[in-house]
């Protein structure tokens, strides 16, 4: 067995709180072979129970998201999200405080209050509209990927930038493709479509790769870190 210890931050970088995770033999995982940090420990046995419990009330899970589900709580239609934590969303606050009650008769859960940091989303809301950004994290990746004070870019693709398998093999023990891509696939899927299209050609090029390929990725991310600030706003 082997404690993990994680220190979570809110969206200004601010310890919040400390949290521990028993792993059983997590110590085994190899960087490369598995993966370099630990997520989860039992996903579906974890999200059984909750499941059970929203049933009961007759939730629905989405067929598209499992971890969507949707009900009716006094008349009004309530959204309700199982990922790490819990987000509840609802027309009313009636609606959302019963729930909420409802659920800590049932489980030993923690009232974070209205969301501002999630799933690596900053959310700003008044009452005409929310946006959400992804302003951590994507710094995050910048610095870690040492371009914090690379050359910004206007585009994700410039006209400079070929994709090919062939020409100069890349290094791939001084620098992970695969990671980086994964990175951007990220960010281009919970909120940044304008990569999407970039990093959709980047990945069609796992195999074979090539210095053009790296340097068409770190484009990408100079990109992103001259539109860190930028969002997707719902609502007027």
């Amino acid at each position: 067995m082997k404690w993990v210890y994680k220190i979570k931050r809110d969206a200004y970088g601010n310890v919040e709180r400390y949290k521990s995770r028993l792993l059983a033999m997590g110590y085994l995982h190899k960087r490369g072979n598995h993966f370099d940090k630990a997520y989860t420990l039992a996903p579906h046995a974890w999200h059984m129970r909750p499941r059970e419990e929203l049933e009961r009330i007759e939730f629905v899970a989405s067929m598209v998201d499992a971890a969507l589900c949707t009900g009716i709580v006094p008349g009004e239609r309530v959204y309700l999200v199982v990922w790490v934590n819990i987000l509840v969303a609802a027309r009313g606050a009636e609606q959302i405080a019963k729930l909420k009650v409802h659920l800590a008769e049932r489980f030993d859960v923690r009232d974070l209050g209205e969301a501002k940091y999630f799933f690596g989303m900053e959310l700003t809301r008044d009452m005409e509209a929310c946006t959400r950004t992804q302003k951590k994290l994507t710094g995050k990746l910048v610095g870690h990927y040492e371009q914090a004070d690379a050359r910004a870019r206007s585009v994700p693709f410039g006209t400079d930038d070929k994709l090919t398998k062939e020409g100069e093999p890349l290094d791939t023990k001084r620098f992970s493709y695969n990671e980086w891509v994964g990175n951007l696939l990220n960010l281009s899927v919970c909120m940044m479509p304008d990569i999407a299209q970039a990093v959709g050609a980047l990945a069609r090029y796992m195999a074979g790769l090539t210095e053009a390929s790296w340097r068409a990725t770190l484009g990408v991310v100079r990109y992103r870190a001259a539109t860190a600030k930028d969002g997707v706003t719902f609502g007027e």
